[in-house]
Order: C-alpha cells, then sequence, then structure tokens
C-alpha cells in the first residue's frame, strides 16, 4: 500500500492539466480546483486533487487561508513557482511560521490545524497536486479571512 505523498508523486503535470480542463473555482478559497480520484493509503481512503493559482494579473494569485482538523494534508508542486504562508492560532492571534518556497517536485505537509495559504510568486501559473482525507473539501474546512495580511494589501 502506498503513502499519501507517494500517490501524488504518480501524478503528473500532463494528467493535472487534464483535470484542470473542467476545474470550478472553490469559492472558499478563490483557485480553480478539481478532484482527480480517491486512492486508499496507509493513512487510510485519501482523495487527491490539482489546484491552478494563477500569476499575478491573471486571477488571484493565492488560495485564500484555512484550515482542517482532520488528518494531514500533502502537497507536491507540479508547475511554477509558489510561497506556502503556515501559521497556528493561538487564542485571538496567529502565531507565523516560515514560509516555503515550492516548485516542481518539492513536497509539504500541512499538520492539523495548521493554517494554510499558498502564493503564486512566480510570472506562470502555479499547478500543484495535494493529497487529503474526504472530509477537508466538504465539512472539514474553517476560513481564515485576510490572512495573511500582506497578501490582501497587494490585492488591493
Amino acid at each position: 500500500m502506498t503513502t499519501p505523498q507517494e500517490s501524488l508523486r504518480k501524478l503528473t503535470l500532463a494528467t493535472a492539466k487534464t483535470a484542470l480542463a473542467t476545474a470550478k473555482i472553490d469559492p472558499d478559497v478563490g483557485i480553480a480546483v478539481q478532484k482527480v480520484d480517491d486512492v486508499e493509503t496507509t493513512e487510510g481512503l485519501y482523495e487527491r486533487w490539482v489546484a491552478l493559482i494563477p500569476s499575478r494579473g491573471h486571477g488571484q494569485p493565492f488560495v485564500g487561508a484555512h484550515r482542517h482538523f482532520i488528518g494531514l494534508e500533502y502537497y507536491c508542486g507540479l508547475q511554477g513557482r509558489g510561497l506556502m504562508h503556515r501559521g497556528f492560532k493561538h487564542g485571538d492571534s496567529i502565531v507565523r511560521e516560515p514560509s516555503q518556497v515550492i516548485q516542481p517536485g518539492d513536497e509539504l505537509v500541512i499538520e492539523e490545524g495548521q493554517i494554510h495559504c499558498l502564493e503564486n510568486t512566480g510570472q506562470a501559473p502555479f499547478v500543484l497536486a495535494y493529497a487529503c482525507p474526504p472530509p477537508h473539501m466538504q465539512e472539514d474546512r474553517e476560513v481564515v479571512p485576510q490572512w495573511p495580511p500582506e497578501l490582501y494589501a497587494a490585492a488591493a
């Protein structure tokens, strides 16, 4: 049986582009996403998704910040370049963690409860694959408005 990360490594840019041809904008986070399939992993059932984050001037260049409480979320860069902003909520404030660059072949993991927001920092569309437990894309998502604030200031 494969891990969620190993299952992502099997997705190609061609597969992602085919799936994204029928993608819809996710109103909670503002970018195009499309489910690829379900895969049984060492961590149970996971869904594999692809996303496209446009470059500046061609749509919202970032994923609206949010967090999940059930299971880990795995990411793998397929095209372009981005920056993952992360933090944890402590009381009424958010404690930021160092942001991480993600580009083709790079992988990262989002922990349960970790606020995350991906930003396209390149000139081309940023395409990535991610794997998550089924509740992530339905009921297990808490949107964190206007975070990080510098992304919203730049978009204004």
